[in-house]
């Protein structure tokens, strides 16, 4: 595998490439050792991970606007894993783009990794939200003997060092583990995955829908230009498990869209400090006046962090009555009027429930256009001007 951590897969390769010049990189197409080039614009949420500029690549999953999950072992430093926070090396995400060569999809940079100490995994933040790319949704059920998943990715293929086009091939699942999978090529039928594949999705398609189940981490690269290795398998590490990890990872970039209006909650950049009121304005998740963070209190509920002034939403206390208007101050967890309760409405959405007062976060319907203040009102779930998508 990419770490040091190697169980079950101590024999296999790991899929990290060499550090290659970045003037190895051809348009032409080839046909790929994991399967075949696929077609222009399918399987966009597929990344290109580039890191220490040109000194590693692998591959990797768009799974939200802000962020893409990968292997861990792609910024390893030897045997020690990746510390959380901000990558050691200079690292962007390529995303959008089925060649290399055009100029299609988005480049963004990664600012902060998240890790786990259970498998080979990471999730990388991007500095900018990619919102032209579907991003890829996690599977919630586990993979199964038998069951046929695709893979793609950038990496090697049978003619190419670094080749410029995504490609992807058909696989079924072998074995199936605590955290990670077997897996055996299924068409073409001398399929393989090589070094800069790893961190690249395998998933299962239905119903015109992909789902997440894996990434890829470890092979023994069986036909990859330059192995001369006759052993075949591929291990995938599981993430079929990691959706609450995933949606946690959300929660600290998050836009918060009123279900009635459809604009977002803002504070505008134009009032950075203490006691500016909060209002909605229409989405936009590239302005970061309308970006959230929400962050766990230890005595339960949210703190809501705006990321531009990063100050926190409040009702005062002092004035706790219906339509109190929201704004924002300086966070203190301690201080029960900036901490907000999560409750989950059945038709979907969350109210934003302030566990000072008990009364919700609301932008009343009467009020729905751009710039209407934010306040709070009595909880009423059937009421969709309280009600919030995350």
């Amino acid at each position: 595998m990419m770490s040091g951590r190697r169980p079950r897969a101590a024999w296999l390769t790991a899929l990290l490439p060499a550090a290659l010049a970045a003037g190895l990189l051809t348009s032409a197409p080839a046909h790929a050792v994991v399967g075949d080039p696929v077609a222009d614009g399918a399987y966009a949420f597929t990344a290109k991970v580039d890191i220490g500029d040109g000194k590693r690549s692998c591959s990797g999953a768009l799974v939200d606007q802000r962020w893409v999950m990968t292997a861990a072992g792609c910024f390893a430093d030897g045997t020690t894993k990746p510390a959380a926070g901000a990558p050691k090396l200079k690292t962007t995400v390529t995303v959008g783009r089925t060649d290399l060569g055009t100029d299609k999809g988005r480049t963004v940079a990664v600012t902060e990794l998240l890790t786990r100490d259970d498998r080979d995994v990471v999730l990388a933040k991007l500095a900018e939200p990619v919102t032209d790319v579907a991003p890829i949704a996690i599977g919630a059920t586990a993979p199964a003997q038998g069951e046929a998943l695709r893979v793609t990715g950038y990496g090697r293929t049978k003619d190419e060092w670094v080749p410029s086009r995504l490609h992807s091939a058909a696989f079924t699942v072998a074995s199936v583990q605590g955290t990670t999978i077997g897996l055996a090529a299924k068409a073409p039928a001398d399929a393989s995955v090589c070094k800069g594949d790893s961190g690249g999705p395998a998933f299962r398609e239905k119903d015109g829908r992909a789902e997440l189940t894996a990434i890829s981490t470890a092979s023994w690269q069986t036909g990859c230009l330059g192995s001369t290795e006759t052993r075949k398998g591929v291990t995938e590490t599981r993430v079929d498990d990691l959706g609450p990890w995933v949606r946690q990872a959300r929660l600290k970039t998050a836009s918060l869209m009123n279900d009635f209006s459809k604009r977002c909650l803002v504070v505008s950049w134009r009032t950075p400090d203490n006691g500016a009121p909060a209002t909605q304005y229409d989405c936009n998740p590239a302005y970061g006046d309308q970006v959230w963070e929400l962050e766990s209190v230890a005595t339960g509920g949210y703190q809501i962090r705006n990321s531009l002034s990063k100050r926190c939403l409040v009702v005062y206390a002092n004035g706790q009555d219906n339509g109190s208007p929201a704004a924002q101050h300086d966070c203190n967890s301690a201080w029960s009027d900036q901490v907000w309760d999560l409750v989950p409405v059945a038709s979907g959405g969350y109210q934003i429930r302030n566990t000072y007062s008990k009364r919700c976060l609301v932008v009343f319907s009467r009020d729905s256009e751009n710039g209407s203040p934010a306040a709070q009102y009595d909880c009423n779930p059937a009421w969709s001007d309280q009600v919030w998508k995350i």
